[in-house]
């Protein structure tokens, strides 16, 4: 006898592969991770959202003592701004100095703004410059604008402002990137 010849009603088919093992699930995020702690805490400020700003400023503060520098730029905010909290300038600057050194152009203006204007410790215009310029190099408009502003003596009321030719330039230098690249800050206070 030959092999048999299916009919049209027989059906022949090779046999199905296994089915494929699920996705693995995503990692579930560490609480104690300043990411984790600063998204949350983020997503509970957020303005169109339902806020509980003492809840967002713990965790904002969970995330900045482990030295995450938007966290402690953010918490600065709050601190300057009387959110979730006390207002306590001395605190906020603190924080933005913080965020600073690590390079947060944000917390680099916003302590600018502080120096500037002797909020939280003493007025020290060169101290503001200082951070202005360093803001600006990374492209804040805001401390760029900041900077000529305290360069033009617009800050200092009573005293004659001395603008070299050198500074123009270096201001130039400074405020280039600025026009042709404008970065938005996290928040923009303003």
């Amino acid at each position: 006898m030959g092999i048999p010849i299916p009919t049209d009603t027989e059906a022949v088919s090779a046999p199905s592969p296994p089915p494929a093992p699920p996705p693995p699930e995503p990692p579930i995020p560490d609480p104690r991770d300043a990411a984790t702690q600063y998204a949350i805490g983020m997503d509970i400020f957020d303005e169109d959202g339902p806020q509980n700003l003492a809840e967002a400023r713990r965790l904002l503060g969970l995330a900045a003592e482990q030295g995450h520098a938007a966290a402690q730029y953010e918490l600065g905010v709050m601190h300057y701004e009387g959110e979730g909290g006390p207002r306590n300038y001395e605190e906020a600057r603190r924080l933005y100095a913080l965020a600073a050194e690590q390079e947060y152009a944000a917390a680099q203006y916003g302590l600018g703004v502080m120096h500037d204007d002797g909020e939280g410790g003493p007025q020290n215009y060169e101290e503001a410059r200082r951070l202005y310029a360093l803001a600006a190099e990374q492209g804040d408009t805001r401390a760029a604008v900041a900077l000529a502003e305290l360069d033009d003596g617009y800050y200092s009321e009573g005293t004659t402002a001395s603008y070299t030719d050198s500074e123009a330039e270096d201001d130039y230098r400074v405020f280039r990137p600025c026009l042709l690249y404008t970065s938005p800050s996290p928040r923009d206070r303003g």
